[in-house]
């Protein structure tokens, strides 16, 4: 249990309370309560014990004994009871992309639809249109959702993958099944997505490893797939792949599992005594006992997990290898200086400015860079004119508390369809720098999406382009633009492009990190955190980045506060230029 697992029941809770009809006062009194939970910066032991005492302030009793209850047992009677008051096809409906908790009472109320294919077969045959509150372009939008929602099916994201993984191993350590047990194939390389989960396991009795698998919850079927191989198959459609070996030839397992296909097809292609190793797999391999030893025994030197994808990478080990080095050193957590691209109660986060720049603070980095989002989006309560000067007056009071430590003043601005920022030139020349980005587009075609962008980047204020391609991974598509195009234009102005660390994103794609970094653009490394906790996406995003090939050098936040501030106030008078030329 962990505060998360708190406030997961809580929000599931609120959503089928607002699914069952009950007041909204009640409906966002959950949801606030989440959130409190995951804000809260103690142990969840601390939180415990200060609710039971009554001094957090948002829980009344009742809400305040829902969530003691999950914290003491793991579990939260009021959610099971509304779990069983529904059927679980309308639970599942509520998965769907763009399908919120409004729109599926009303299906469930008016047209008795309580499954995904009862919801198909309701908008395949029009009624669905003609529900009051739908029409056409809706019924068409569910489709196509209920279309993504097949493709997804099985899918992981990276961070519910490693969630996933981490809690299968301590199982099977706990259950003392296995000697040594890691993770391998996609989630070892750091796709955003994965297919599969793959698992390298030393096993000696093979039978209590299997019934060891059968007890994992949600776990429907294990069963041996080939002569090492056992497949666990989950409810949620994700199939788990056990490779077993023995101790000794655990690294040559581990080698050859991690892959990437392409990868092992490549070093394979290299020469016949690489190809003969490559082929082999159990105690032929024994002889060398790690990864190490395995890529020096190919010519090269140790190829990082993440950056085995057959693009480059063996070429680069190689040389390194031939002058007698180790493999580019990629970058890592601990080379980030600053945090960028922050949200605070000023427009859609849940901490206050003050809040979050002292946990950026004490967490030893040397600036934040605050972003909120800009008026025009409504949504997220964006900043009017008279609401940045007030930020800015408190940043200014921060600045000097917290000196040397620099809170930057930034804004995340819309870009709008013809191309242009939020606020005045006046108002614009007040942040030290701009995050623009596209939060929502009415399926303008490539080139009209690339313009858009093009557009926003040739102005001078726009210092960082935000989570370039739009996509929301397992939920909704990347834009439809060219994305070669806008990383070229982002060099001739000059223009940063976010690498977006949270896990529903990881945007800009790794596979476009090499061509940004050949233009000599910046990529930073941002949590985008609408909350303190957030903060600790930068992880995700550093794995993305190392997927991609890139250094500390490549990485704009992992540039010390001069750098930065440097780099910021050039872009704005329009001297920031590309690092290396072509």
């Amino acid at each position: 249990m962990d505060k998360s697992d708190v406030a997961s029941a809580l929000a599931q809770a609120a959503v089928l309370l607002e699914l069952k009809g009950e007041n909204q006062f009640k409906v966002r009194a959950f949801h606030a309560a989440a959130d409190r939970v995951l804000d809260y910066a103690g142990s969840l032991e601390t939180f415990a014990a200060e609710l039971e005492a009554g001094k957090l302030k948002g829980f009344g009793t009742q809400l305040a004994g829902h969530a003691l209850e999950v914290c003491r047992t793991g579990k939260l009677s009021l959610l099971d009871e509304l779990v069983a008051a529904f059927p679980q096809g309308v639970l599942e409906m509520l998965e769907v992309p763009g399908l919120g908790v409004k729109k599926v009472k009303s299906l469930y109320d008016g047209l008795s639809v309580s499954s995904i294919d009862e919801l198909r077969n309701a908008c395949l045959s029009g009624e669905v249109a003609k529900l009051k509150g739908f029409g056409e372009k809706s019924q068409q939008k569910i489709l196509q959702a209920l279309e993504l929602k097949q493709t997804y099916r099985g899918k992981l994201r990276l961070d519910a993958a490693g969630r996933l993984a981490a809690e299968v191993m301590q199982a099977l350590l706990a259950e003392s099944v296995c000697q040594r047990i890691e993770t391998a194939g996609s989630l070892r390389r750091k796709n955003p997505v994965v297919n599969n989960i793959n698992f390298v396991a030393a096993a000696a009795d093979e039978e209590r490893f299997i019934s060891a698998l059968r007890q994992i919850p949600g776990a429907m079927q294990a069963v041996k797939n080939s002569a090492q191989c056992i497949v666990l198959r989950l409810e949620n459609g994700t199939p788990l792949y056990f490779h077993l070996t023995g101790a000794g030839e655990f690294a040559a397992a581990l080698f050859l599992q991690t892959g990437s296909a392409s990868h092992i097809a490549a070093l394979k292609s290299l020469e016949p005594e690489a190809a003969v190793f490559a082929a082999r797999s159990g105690a032929e391999g024994a002889d060398l006992d790690s990864e190490q030893e395995i890529y020096n025994a190919l010519g090269m030197a140790l190829i990082p997990p993440e950056a085995r994808e057959g693009r480059g990478e063996i070429e680069i080990a190689q040389e390194a290898r031939r002058a007698g080095g180790v493999f580019p050193e990629l970058v890592h957590e601990s080379d980030i200086c600053g945090i960028i691209h922050a949200h605070t109660t000023y427009s859609d986060g849940l901490n206050t400015l003050e809040e979050l720049a002292r946990a950026v603070h004490a967490r030893g980095y040397q600036y934040l860079g605050v972003s909120d989002h800009s008026r025009s989006a409504f949504y997220a309560g964006g900043l009017s004119e008279n609401a940045v000067l007030r930020q800015h007056e408190e940043i200014d009071r921060l600045n000097e508390e917290l000196a040397p430590f620099v809170i930057f003043k930034g804004i995340e601005s819309e870009i709008h369809p013809d191309g242009s920022l939020d606020y005045r030139d006046a108002v614009l020349e007040k942040f030290d720098f701009v995050i623009v980005s596209v939060h929502a587009a009415s399926r303008p075609n490539c080139a009209e999406m690339t313009e858009r962008v093009c557009r926003a980047l040739a102005l001078p204020y726009s210092t960082i382009l935000g989570h370039p391609s739009g996509r929301l991974l397992l939920q909704r598509e990347p834009f439809d633009l060219d994305m070669e195009q806008i990383l070229a234009c982002a060099a001739e102005h000059g223009a940063a492009v976010e690498l977006n660390a949270n896990p529903r994103r990881l945007d800009l794609d790794w596979s476009y990190h090499q061509t940004a970094k050949r233009l000599g653009i910046p990529v930073p490394v941002c949590p985008d955190a609408h909350a303190i906790d957030g903060i600790a996406d930068i992880r995700y995003g550093i794995a993305s980045a190392r997927k991609g090939l890139l250094t500390a050098e490549d990485v704009l936040t992992c540039w010390p506060v001069v750098r930065v501030r440097d780099f910021f106030h050039r872009r704005k008078r329009g001297l920031a230029s590309a690092r290396h030329k072509l």
